[in-house]
């Protein structure tokens, strides 16, 4: 019984906690399905983050021109590049762990939120008892 209290408890105050999301359902044409949506600068940025100067000192320690690098990442095609782009963030030498810039002070906001609710539930439930 504990245990769904503290899980209906932790359900509300979550949704209380995080700002509802909008839906945005629009018709689309046949073509715009069809056709693959390439960011026009995706070769571009990662040309920008192979010029780094830590991406080129990690490349060197690997054996690896930055030369040679930058030549295939021109060879590959758009949606390669486009591709590798979007999971360039993952990559040591993104410098983008956290995925949105904040570096998962998002996730630790939320976690010191959980933790002081559940907190709250565990002092209330000892002092009942």
């Amino acid at each position: 019984m504990l245990a769904r209290r503290t899980l209906c408890t932790l359900l509300v105050a979550s949704m209380s906690v995080l700002p509802p999301v909008p839906a945005n359902a629009t018709m689309i044409s046949t073509e715009t399905a069809t056709t693959t949506s390439v960011e026009p600068s995706a070769r571009q940025a990662l040309i920008e983050l192979l010029a780094r100067p830590d991406a080129t000192q990690q490349l060197e320690a690997l054996g690896i021109e930055p030369r040679l690098a930058r030549a295939r990442v021109a060879a590959l095609t758009d949606e390669e590049a486009a591709a590798l782009a979007a999971q360039a963030h993952v990559f040591p030498v993104g410098g983008d762990y956290g995925g949105g810039g904040g570096g998962g002070a998002g996730l630790g906001i939320v976690l010191v939120i959980v933790l002081i609710v559940l907190l709250v539930i565990w002092l209330t439930n000892s002092k009942a008892e």
